[in-house]
């Protein structure tokens, strides 16, 4: 549970999410096996837009099994033109460099 309050994973300190990430995958592992999922995912929305209601940094692990009507699919492959990807490339970068 991290110590000082944040709304979002981007406003955390590296700290802070290296200890989230040292232990989620136990944690995770303890829900697939109470539960007996087949599978899990592990959810963190950043912003109401993206479905965050509590706003406070935090993790769901939810577990899945064949036929559960989640149906939550990502398109892993976009179809944007070149220069659009160079574009968002640009602004990552100098983003990154400013931070």
């Amino acid at each position: 549970i991290p110590k000082h309050h944040v709304d979002w994973t981007s406003q955390a300190d590296a700290e802070t999410l290296a200890a989230i990430g040292r232990v989620l995958p136990r944690l995770a592992a303890a829900v697939v096996a109470a539960t007996d999922a087949e599978g899990f995912n592990i959810l963190n929305n950043n912003g109401k837009i993206a479905g965050q209601q509590v706003p406070h940094l935090h993790f769901h692990i939810i577990p899945r099994r064949s036929g559960d009507a989640l149906g939550y699919r990502w398109p892993a492959i976009a179809d944007y033109p070149k220069d659009k990807l160079a574009d968002f490339r640009g602004k990552i970068a100098a983003g990154l460099e400013s931070s």
